[in-house]
């Protein structure tokens, strides 16, 4: 990872900021700060007044080398869940923005849109989450961050940087956890299963100032997450039963209260977001671990620049853009994208992996890199052997470097489907 990664929610009426500083082996949270952002009538001065008060918060902060990755705020977004009759992602991409047409008041020229595959036991039907942002909100935050010399690297949206802090910054995880953030503008709702956010929104229901509406807020909550069960019954075509609530977004005391009486009205275990990733340091002097709960969506953010399994992703989306400038070719090339995606679904989090080298070719994958032990080579080869897709896991090269790493060789055969053959 770079040095320091700044991990950035900008909302509409605040700013939160996270630094983490150090490795992937060992990094500390070196700022955590939200302030609020100037609102005004008219837009052009709220503009000038946001880029003042940015201008005062960061100039002396001193960021400028700092690895930038920003989460928006899903409220000015279109979540949807949508099924394709395919799954390659070039065609998903051809028809993604006239598919959100209906759903979305701006026409499809105006909009961004991106989308997260959802687990499907389709051979031929992709399930997606899919998303579409007006360009002119992702153009006017880039101009705000812009003008105070900060360039991102990453633009995501805050539901999503709530699943980072919960996926990555998590040892274990129930299979159905639901993670709720509060602030005083909105509510945000993610639901996983197994590890996958599979439906997400944003409430614009605000956390009470008033402590004694706590319990009210609870009760009112309660039923917007039941009708969030049921949305997700509806996608997954399924049971959807939450196993934990995951409680973030105010100050450690507000959170642990809101879990206490959510877990009383729904008798669903619920407990405050906590880092316990291992190699999260916390400095208890300066910044106590469960005051992280007000800065999750930013903590995610930053921490996806640190975790390993990044550099998987990475390398999907440099394979996807290698495709899109061969013209989109189809059939095995388009199978080893699936190939990485299971990888990088599979290798436990728990793990610190460096990855030198992936090569694909038709049946076979070779995968290449240095973790901190042997037992974590044998704990990645059997995560992957319990693919269905990765019917056989090899050990192929070993060896111990300078600072005690190990190197790696995986040879994976791989298939097209379960017990087949690609």
């Amino acid at each position: 990872m770079p040095k320091h990664v700044l991990g950035i929610a900008l909302d509409t009426a605040s700013i939160t900021l996270v630094r983490l500083t150090g490795s992937m082996k060992s990094y500390d949270v070196t700022l955590a700060t939200q302030h609020p952002l100037p609102q005004h009538d008219e837009p052009q001065e709220q503009a000038a007044l946001q880029r003042q008060a940015l201008h005062t918060l960061i100039d002396p902060l001193r960021l400028h080398g700092d690895t930038i990755l920003v989460a928006l705020p899903a409220h000015s977004a279109v979540l949807r869940n949508l099924t394709f009759p395919f799954k390659e992602p070039r065609r998903i991409y051809q028809i993604l923005k006239n598919s959100l047409d209906e759903h979305i008041p701006f026409e499809p020229e105006e909009v961004v849109a991106d989308f997260h595959p959802l687990p499907s036991e389709s051979k031929s039907e992709a399930q997606l989450l899919a998303v579409g942002m007006p360009e002119e909100v992702i153009t006017t935050a880039l101009e705000l961050l812009q003008e105070v010399g900060l360039e991102p690297t990453v633009l995501d949206l805050d539901v999503f940087g709530l699943a980072n802090a919960a996926l990555l910054g998590c040892t274990t995880l129930p299979a159905h956890t639901v993670l709720v953030d509060v602030n005083t503008e909105r509510t945000l709702l993610t639901l996983l299963d197994r590890g996958t956010p599979v439906l997400a929104r944003s409430l614009a229901y605000k956390f009470p100032e008033d402590a004694e509406a706590l319990e009210t807020y609870a009760s009112r909550l309660s039923k917007h997450l039941q009708q969030t069960y049921y949305a997700c019954e509806h996608v997954l075509q399924q049971p959807y039963e939450p196993d934990l609530l995951l409680v973030s977004g105010v100050r450690g005391d507000q959170a642990s209260i809101l879990a206490k009486e959510l877990q009383e009205v729904d008798d669903i275990p619920a407990k405050v977001w906590r880092v316990t990733a291992g190699a999260y340091k916390a400095d208890q002097t300066r910044l106590p671990a469960p005051d992280l709960a007000r800065y999750a969506v930013a903590f995610g953010m930053a921490l996806r620049m640190v975790q390993p399994i990044e550099q998987l992703r990475q390398k999907i989306r440099e394979l996807e853009e290698r495709l899109k400038a061969f013209g989109g070719m189809t059939g095995a090339q388009l199978s080893g994208l699936q190939i990485l995606h299971e990888i990088s679904a599979r290798t436990p989090p728990s793990i610190t992996l460096n990855v030198d080298n992936l090569a694909i070719t038709t049946g076979t994958t070779d995968l290449s890199g240095a973790t901190e032990s042997y037992d974590d080579v044998v704990k990645l080869k059997n995560a992957l052997e319990a693919s269905p897709f990765f019917p056989i896991v090899k050990i192929t090269n070993t060896k111990t470097d300078v600072g005690n790493k190990v190197s790696f060789k995986l040879t994976i055969n791989t298939s097209k489907t379960p017990g087949g053959n690609l």
